[in-house]
């Protein structure tokens, strides 16, 4: 699965790069945004229509497709919305989180459950008890594939609250292998949340 997850993860990575390039997002050299006022409206329209998708509206979702495409078929991913459920959806979803909490593409090199832990301690700072985290965390690990949107939306919300990184291109590779029988990606994030020393086996290839 490694030489399948590394290629995915550079797909990954262009992907957002452009649909960065189609929001005008840019970061400076502490990876803050830049409050850039000549976006064009077209730039603005789009982020907020991958913000909207997040709602679950079939109508929002359809808005995003003028975004998207060029930078799915590039990549080589696609999208059947005749399905239930595919891959591409994923990726529009993953887009939508980007858009909702821009984060550089590259620099930080966590898992989710490495953000989901920084998380975690951030909120204990001032509740020390606090075990809401570590909850919704521990049935995101049991959700099929089919239902991640949801508890992922949810902790990225407070991730944006608590200003905690999010590695996307690994995040958006981790949920494309989301149903592997193995179960290494919930594995990988469990390991990174609770902190366990050494390995099971074989990492999954991150950035």
């Amino acid at each position: 699965m490694e030489k399948t997850s590394r290629k995915t993860i550079h797909q990954a990575s262009e992907f957002l790069r452009l649909i960065q390039e189609k929001i005008e997002i840019e970061f400076d050299e502490n990876q803050q945004i830049i409050d850039n006022a000549k976006r064009s409206s077209a730039a603005r329209a789009a982020q907020a229509a991958l913000k909207n998708s997040l709602k679950g509206d079939p109508k929002h979702l359809i808005d995003t497709y003028r975004t998207v495409s060029d930078p799915l078929r590039t990549v080589g991913i696609e999208y059947d919305p005749e399905k239930s459920w595919n891959k591409g959806r994923i990726w529009i979803f993953v887009a939508g989180l980007f858009a909702y909490y821009p984060q550089p593409v590259e620099p930080y090199k966590g898992s989710f459950g490495k953000s989901c832990w920084l998380l975690q301690q951030e909120i204990r700072r001032q509740s020390p008890d606090a075990k809401g985290v570590e909850r919704r965390f521990h049935t995101l690990l049991d959700t099929a594939f089919e239902n991640v949107q949801s508890p992922v939306a949810t902790l990225i919300r407070q991730m944006k609250s608590k200003y905690i990184a999010v590695n996307y291109p690994q995040l958006l590779t981790d949920l494309h292998w989301w149903d592997g029988i193995d179960k290494r990606v919930q594995d990988k994030w469990a390991r990174d949340f609770w902190r366990v020393p050494g390995q099971t086996h074989t990492p999954i290839f991150s950035q």
